[in-house]
């Protein structure tokens, strides 16, 4: 199999839509509404790296809201092993992306303080995440 950047990064976009109130993202807005998912091209593809494919490492962006204890806590939900909110149990509640990829899992979590627009209060916290997927 040969991954099809397209349809499992859309496939990232079904998984992830969590939420009504939080806004996912099938491409790279320009002035993304908080909360959101981003959900990016891979930052790397390993070809034929195993026998069901090609390996790709894709990263997603949660973005949640301005530093108040409000966000933080939405925050964490998006963090959370489990939970509404859990990137980590959406990713693992069907790791074949509907059937569009061999294989999926959530490597790793950073968080910290993002800029979304070019105002002084534009500032926001979130998580970044980085998803493997072999197709």
């Amino acid at each position: 199999m040969s991954i099809n950047v397209t349809e499992a990064r859309l496939a990232l976009v079904d998984a992830l839509s969590l939420h009504d109130a939080v806004q996912t993202y099938e491409l790279v807005p320009l002035h993304p509404t908080v909360p959101c998912i981003i959900v990016y091209p891979p930052d790397t593809i390993d070809y034929m790296v195993t026998k069901a494919g090609d390996l790709a490492v894709f990263g997603v962006l949660v973005l949640v809201g301005p530093r108040d204890p409000t966000s933080q806590e939405v925050l964490e939900g998006f963090m959370s092993g489990a939970g509404d909110l859990s990137v980590r149990q959406a990713i693992y509640a069907d790791r074949t992306l509907g059937g569009k990829v061999s294989n999926s899992r959530v490597l790793n979590m950073t968080s910290g303080a993002y800029t979304v627009s070019t105002g002084a209060d534009d500032s926001v916290i979130g998580a970044e995440f980085r998803i493997e997927v072999i197709a």
